[in-house]
């Protein structure tokens, strides 16, 4: 999913016409009417950023900066000092006096990306800037307001994290005030088209070209699984438009830009070991679209199917759909494909449980 630009105003909205994209609106339209924490969590590339970013366009900060912050690839020993900054002096090399990114993000929003690598020393700096809104710069024993919005982000699975004792549970409670598990691009197809069109407009603006889609496109674009998700998109699209020889996208075209030169390829991403492996998630798949566009209603999907009701519970069985079903009758807003936790953990907005 994507930002991109409401035409009736400045404002970004959030692309994707799914459910879950519409869900994941109405957060972002909750979260930005106030500063509680939020945390966001979800595979590498479904967008994150782009969500953080969205809270901080719709709310009273927008004049004010949004920061992001990426500790991976900063060495531990200097991970402190380029968080909350430091005084001249403070150590080896400390010529002038640095401020860190709380205090640049005062008035504004910062985003703490992969929030799940930080060390513990950290961790307790951080938790205390949460809490007090104060944070204190390293060589030094005084306090600095800094009255910034948190935004955290993590691909990894903080509970995993807690129980390893790497991650402190304390922060965790602390960050998760607004939680917002993001899910991967292949479980929300409906939003593939409008992210391809909306990222292939862009690049197109970019670099100046005019291009039209052959729409036959769509379904393949739905079959293929996204392993990058979002940041994907974007890739295969620019790439589509710098390498396009004429003026109309074609299956061919997308083909080649996903380096994808046969079938035989595009199937080594589906999930398995054995080709076996491989058509069992097929079927299951798409007998879970199928029931998901239907509502769940197995009477209705079992008709569309064309398929004898007790053949179709049959194949629900076999595929292990059952438990999804249960879930669905138990709180429509817990379906989470492939994950049979029945928490808050695996819904995709658990602040609108008992809206």
């Amino acid at each position: 999913m994507s930002l991109g630009k409401d035409p009736l105003s400045s404002t970004p909205v959030f692309i994707g016409k799914s459910r879950i994209a519409q869900d994941i609106r109405e957060f972002i339209a909750i979260a930005s009417r106030s500063d509680a924490a939020v945390l966001l969590t979800g595979k590498t590339g479904v967008g994150k950023e782009l969500v953080a970013k969205a809270i901080h366009y719709q709310s009273p900060r927008i004049t004010r900066p949004f920061l992001v912050i990426n500790p991976s690839g900063v060495p531990e020993s200097l991970m402190e000092s380029c968080l909350f900054g430091h005084e001249k002096g403070a150590f080896t090399g400390a010529t002038e006096l640095m401020r860190g990114p709380f205090e640049m993000a005062s008035g504004g929003t910062l985003m703490i990306d992969e929030v799940g690598i930080l060390p513990l020393s950290v961790q307790i700096k951080l938790l205390r800037a949460v809490d007090a809104k104060e944070i204190t710069r390293i060589g030094s024993v005084m306090p600095i307001a800094c009255n910034m919005r948190i935004i955290a982000a993590t691909s990894e699975d903080l509970f995993a994290a807690i129980e390893r004792g790497s991650f402190r549970n304390d922060l965790y409670f602390r960050l998760n005030c607004l939680p917002l598990q993001i899910p991967p691009i292949s479980e929300r197809k409906e939003d593939i088209r409008p992210l391809f069109d909306y990222y292939l407009h862009q690049a197109a603006e970019r670099h100046k070209r005019k291009m039209g889609i052959v729409p036959d496109i769509y379904g393949y674009l739905e079959e293929y699984p996204w392993p990058g998700n979002v940041r994907e998109i974007q890739a295969v699209t620019e790439r589509i438009v710098l390498t396009l020889e004429g003026n109309s996208v074609e299956k061919d075209d997308v083909i080649k830009a996903l380096n994808l030169g046969d079938r035989r390829k595009f199937l080594l991403h589906i999930k398995g070991d054995t080709v076996k492996e491989k058509l069992h998630n097929i079927e299951k798949d798409l007998y879970f679209q199928a029931l998901k566009e239907n509502g769940f209603d197995i009477h209705l999907t079992a008709e569309k199917e064309k398929l004898p009701l007790s053949t179709f519970r049959d194949i629900i069985k076999r595929l292990g759909l059952e438990e999804t079903m249960r879930q669905y009758q138990k709180n429509p807003m817990q379906i989470k494909h492939g994950d049979r936790r029945n928490d808050s953990r695996t819904i995709y907005c658990s602040w609108i449980i008992g809206r």
